[in-house]
């Protein structure tokens, strides 16, 4: 369960910061996410009813605090979202008067969070912003050159391809912005309407969208393991066997990204596995990604 909460305050920024900064001490490291005036809280049972009880003491123990320190606990503003394969629903309340709204799917760091993780509602509205952009791409092609394109495309197109695709560059419903990246490549290239852009991908050295679903996941399932190939897992050198996966027990774990980069990594060429040091580690396969030029991750596997 994760939770999203806001207070009303008039202090400065640095201020604020430091204000705020021991509420994690008081509730526990684990279960606080603090970024800037957003504060998160994050919850975990395999139980409903158990859930239900651990959220009621953490908001009891948070809203005291923020009373005991002068603020308020905005309740209109503070969101639940209760991610779980099952339909269910469970009331929180604050001192058992103030209801916590729960939802459907909320923003986090410019990410929209749905309950299934489907990733739905944040691509499509990934879909709206791209789509403007690629607009303003084609009206800039007209006036422009190809360096300027470029310019436009890593400034305006590529943060918004880039930032989270780790989480939902796998989901079905990425297809739609990997649709409008080829139309951007298309753009950039003169080419036609329904010309195949795969070779322009290489010429650019540009990443298609799986390609840099693979890169980011891959990079984290490396990180995972201490970012070096050196480590050992279940007494193992990483040099000369794959890299374990994590025992879970929901298929819902394999689709997440800590166990879909162990799975892409160890598809990778022994070349690119067993390069030790991390910055070439990236590089290497950064350009094998780039020379690929995959469509679907199901063509890299």
């Amino acid at each position: 369960m994760w939770e999203r909460g806001a207070t009303g305050v008039y202090s400065g920024p640095l201020l604020f910061l430091l204000y705020i900064n021991d509420l994690p001490r008081n509730i526990g490291q684990n279960n606080v996410v603090l970024f800037a005036d957003d504060k998160t809280l994050t919850i975990f049972d395999t139980n409903v009813e158990s859930l239900g009880q651990s959220a009621n003491n953490i908001f009891n123990i948070a809203n005291d605090w923020f009373i005991t320190n002068g603020l308020k606990l905005n309740a209109q503003k503070t969101q639940l979202v209760h991610f779980s394969p099952k339909q269910i629903e469970n009331k929180i309340k604050i001192n058992g008067t103030e209801e916590i709204a729960a939802v459907k799917e909320a923003r986090f760091l410019g990410v929209t969070l749905d309950e299934n993780l489907n990733w739905k509602c944040y691509i499509w509205s990934l879909v709206s912003k791209l789509s403007s952009a690629s607009y303003a791409l084609r009206v800039v092609s007209k006036v422009t050159n190809h360096e300027v394109l470029m310019s436009v495309y890593y400034g305006y197109i590529y943060p918004h391809l880039r930032y989270g695709v780790v989480f939902w560059g796998n989901s079905s419903n990425s297809l739609k912005i990997f649709k409008i990246q080829k139309t951007c490549i298309r753009i950039i290239c003169k080419l036609a309407f329904r010309e195949s852009c795969r070779n322009w991908f290489k010429e650019l050295k540009i990443m298609t969208l799986p390609s840099l679903y693979i890169y980011e996941a891959v990079v984290l399932g490396r990180l995972g393991q201490g970012g070096g190939a050196n480590l050992t897992v279940h007494g193992y050198s990483l040099r000369n066997p794959l890299l374990q996966y994590p025992v879970h027990r929901l298929a819902l774990f394999e689709r997440g990204p800590f166990y879909s980069g162990l799975r892409l990594y160890n598809r990778l060429p022994a070349h690119i596995q067993q390069e030790p040091r991390f910055k070439t580690f990236k590089i290497l396969l950064k350009d094998h990604l780039i020379k690929q030029a995959y469509y679907s991750v199901k063509e890299y596997l």
